[in-house]
């Protein structure tokens, strides 16, 4: 596998700094707390001792903001006489535990105090404090997450509030609006809006393929069932819907959608170095040396996101990687014998090349190619638009 990055932010919890990663597909934000025992020894952790905002506390397991009727065995400590999930060892806090698709999890009680997303700017909201946690919950240097999809993914079992919904309902942003920019060691995360001027064309809108759904749950878009290689339509099983997320590196898809695009490049395109040599070298995530311009004879992959037309060339879906001084470049496409609860993931490979906007009032989708650095994005004066810094961490390991 290729090493697999992470995006994080520096946020303030109770005035506490902790790198939390930028994570759209999912809802929750948690952050390991002192208490934690199983979290890496060196990271940032929250303590409510040290808060001095005034509104710091513990949800308790038989407060009217633990849900009830929530409780289940294989995801709480214990259950309350009303039914709410208690913590993991405490039968008088609030508990949640959530868990991702690479089979981590992580549990703990709930917390209410301020959270600061970006300088200056921030509001009371709920989030995990993290008591234990499981398998590759976060790599370091990352020490949380901060889930930004919709409420719909906020029941772990019990209901908080996204930070995010937070910031709209207490009016610290003035649009239910938020835009990414990803490049290769870092980012920017705009709340409230997004900048034009970072791209070289207008913002092309898709409506989100839930936007007539009651409940919203992930941004969710419509794939049409295959893609474009070199001008010509490929038609793919499992094609038809996908989702954005920033938690995932790779572009993630079924053995049989990556199968069929393997296939057309074997079939027509053997004029790159290697690539119908059996074992061919075009497989999930591995890694091979070429040169620039060996690597300009792969074809464009042209997406359908919804009703707009999304072009990433060879150095896009090819992801560059050094290690040892040595450049490879790596296939930034991942596979799994099927994804659940969508058919495609859209990651950060993805992403890269262009500035993503949630307008979650309107339920759309913005897309526009990016034409300078995230970073040279300033805070435009007079502004309610915030923006905060991302860094990019990746994780151990490399195959080839």
């Amino acid at each position: 596998l290729t090493t697999v990055g992470e995006y994080y932010i520096l946020a303030k919890f109770g005035g506490q700094t902790i790198r939390v990663q930028v994570d759209t597909g999912s809802a929750i934000t948690a952050v390991p707390l002192k208490e934690c025992l199983s979290c890496p020894k060196g990271g940032l952790r929250y303590a409510k001792t040290l808060s001095r905002t005034g509104v710091a506390q513990t949800v308790g397991c038989n407060s009217i903001l633990c849900n009830g009727h929530s409780c289940s065995p294989t995801t709480c400590g214990g259950c309350s006489t009303s039914g709410q999930c208690c913590a993991l060892g405490s039968n008088q806090s609030c508990g949640f535990r959530v868990g991702y698709v690479d089979g981590s999890s992580a549990q703990g009680n709930i917390l209410i105090d301020e959270v600061q997303l970006v300088p200056g700017v921030r509001t009371t909201g709920q989030f995990g404090g993290i008591l234990s946690y499981t398998g590759n919950f976060q790599r370091a240097p990352v020490d949380g997450i901060l889930g930004l999809a919709y409420s719909g993914l906020s029941c772990v079992p019990t209901c908080m509030t996204p930070i995010f919904d937070s910031y709209v309902k207490s009016r610290v942003v003035n649009k239910d609006m938020f835009a990414l920019c990803i490049e290769e060691t870092s980012g920017a995360l705009i709340l409230g809006g997004y900048d034009s001027s970072l791209g070289n064309t207008p913002v092309r809108w898709t409506q989100e393929a839930n936007a007539s759904g009651s409940s919203r749950n992930y941004y969710k878009v419509e794939l049409g069932g295959g893609i474009e290689i070199a001008g010509l339509r490929v038609n793919l099983p499992d094609f038809n819907f996908g989702m954005l997320d920033s938690g995932t590196m790779l572009i993630v898809m079924s053995t049989a959608a990556f199968n069929g695009i393997r296939s057309n490049l074997l079939t027509h395109h053997c004029n790159v170095p290697r690539l119908c040599q059996s074992p061919t070298w075009f497989s999930p995530a591995s890694c091979i040396i070429l040169s620039n311009q060996d690597l300009r004879l792969l074809p464009v992959l042209k997406f359908s996101i919804g009703s707009v037309k999304v072009t990433l060339g060879p150095s896009d879906y090819m992801v560059k990687y050094t290690v040892g001084g040595v450049s490879y470049r790596c296939v930034g496409i991942h596979t799994l014998p099927s994804v659940s609860p969508v058919q495609v993931i859209l990651g950060n490979v993805f992403m890269m090349p262009f500035i993503i906007v949630h307008d979650r009032q309107q339920h759309r989708i913005g897309i526009q190619k990016r034409r300078r650095s995230c970073q040279s994005y300033g805070q435009p004066p007079n502004s309610t638009i915030r923006t905060r810094a991302i860094t990019r961490v990746d994780g151990p390991g490399l195959g080839f």
